[in-house]
């Protein structure tokens, strides 16, 4: 197996296919250096569904902030400042300081629902209305989070 491969096994109902292909895998493997196998809890990153939300939520806020500043900013430019905002970590080294910034795509789907929190949270303190699908997953996680 090659860094990245991973089985999901959803069910009982699928164990011997997945296990085929693991032991397919496990012979083709070279054992230049070993294979692990490791075993967790299976967690789905961001939806497609959080993703054009959160990118319908960008295009709003450059059109709310460009009607009240003279720069022009653009969807990618307000995505790379929330993400700089709520997904940056600062490092020294030496004496320079680096930011390492979270890709959205990286995201779980807790971490997405966290982050598109704060964009919400964010835009609202400066009256910008962003809106909420009804029947998106971010309106649905939010509902279950507040009941």
């Amino acid at each position: 197996m090659t860094q990245g491969d991973f089985v999901r096994v959803d069910g009982k109902a699928n164990i011997e296919q997945r296990l085929e292909f693991i032991r397919r895998r496990l012979y083709e493997w070279d054992y230049e250096t070993p294979a692990v196998i490791r075993l967790e809890k299976y967690v789905s990153h961001s939806s497609d569904n959080q993703m054009r939300l959160v990118h319908v939520w960008f295009r709003k806020m450059a059109q709310f902030f460009n009607r009240k500043l003279a720069d022009k900013l653009t969807e990618e430019s307000i995505k790379d400042l929330m993400k700089h905002k709520f997904l940056s970590s600062t490092a020294i080294v030496g004496k320079t300081e680096c930011y390492k910034v979270k890709s959205l795509k990286d995201l779980d789907m807790g971490e997405m629902q966290y982050f598109m929190d704060q964009v919400y949270n964010y835009a609202t303190e400066y009256r910008c209305r962003l809106p909420i699908p009804e029947h998106s997953e971010y309106k649905q996680l939010r509902d279950v989070q507040n009941a």
